[in-house]
C-alpha cells in the first residue's frame, strides 16, 4: 500500500526550499563555482582511441593535473579534490606532494581506506591551516571538514545528489568564508 511505503522513506513531503533561496537567506554562504574545460594533453590525446580506460586518460590528464596544482597554489586555502576513478587517487596525490612543497599533502581517502587512517587524516586535515585532501566518493556524505574553503571536482559527477553533497563539504558558514568550486 501507498501508505506504508510513505512510512518507510519518511512520510509525505511537507516542506521544500530551494539552495538559492537558503543562500539568498544567508543560511549558506555564497559558492564561487566554476567549470573549467580542460584541453587533454596531446600526448594522452593520441592515445584516446586506443586500449587505454578513457577516464584514466581524463583523469590524469596533464593539463588537469597543472590546473589542480595552479588552483591549489594560487588559493592557498584548505581543498578538497574529489576523484571517482579511485585508482587515480594516489597518483594524484604523488603528483601534488612533488609539485606543492610549502603545503601539505595527505593521504588519499576512499572506500578501502581503514575507519582508524580515515580518523588520522580528517584529524590532520582539520588541523591544518592549508591543506589538500584527496578523496573518492566517500567524501559525499558524512565528511566533517568545516573550515574547508575549496572543492576540486576532477570531473563532473552524473548524480545532482552528488553534486550538492560535494558542494555542501565547503558551504558551512563561518564567517569571512568565500567557499570556491571548480569542476574541471
Amino acid at each position: 500500500r501507498i501508505d506504508d511505503l510513505d512510512a518507510l522513506i519518511g512520510g509525505p513531503l511537507r516542506f521544500s526550499i530551494d539552495y538559492a533561496t537558503l543562500t539568498d537567506q544567508g543560511v549558506f554562504p555564497e559558492v564561487e563555482d566554476r567549470v573549467l574545460s580542460v584541453p587533454l594533453h596531446d600526448s594522452f590525446a593520441a592515445c584516446w582511441d586506443g586500449d587505454y580506460s578513457r577516464q584514466m586518460l581524463s583523469t590524469l590528464n596533464p593539463n588537469k593535473l597543472s590546473a589542480v596544482l595552479q588552483i591549489v597554489r594560487d588559493l592557498g586555502q584548505k581543498t578538497i579534490v574529489f576523484c571517482d576513478w579511485v585508482r587515480a587517487l594516489d597518483p594524484i596525490v604523488s603528483f601534488l606532494r612533488k609539485a606543492l612543497h610549502h603545503v601539505r599533502v595527505l593521504d588519499s581517502l576512499s572506500g578501502v581506506t581503514s575507519a582508524q587512517e580515515r580518523r588520522s587524516i580528517l584529524l590532520a586535515f582539520k588541523s591544518l591551516h592549508t591543506g589538500v585532501l584527496v578523496i573518492s566518493r566517500v567524501g559525499e556524505m558524512a565528511l566533517d571538514v568545516p573550515d574547508a574553503q575549496v572543492c576540486i571536482q576532477m570531473s563532473h559527477t552524473k548524480s545532482m545528489e552528488a553534486a550538492v553533497q560535494r558542494l555542501g563539504r565547503i558551504t558551512r558558514r563561518s564567517d569571512g568564508k568565500h567557499p570556491k568550486s571548480y569542476i574541471l
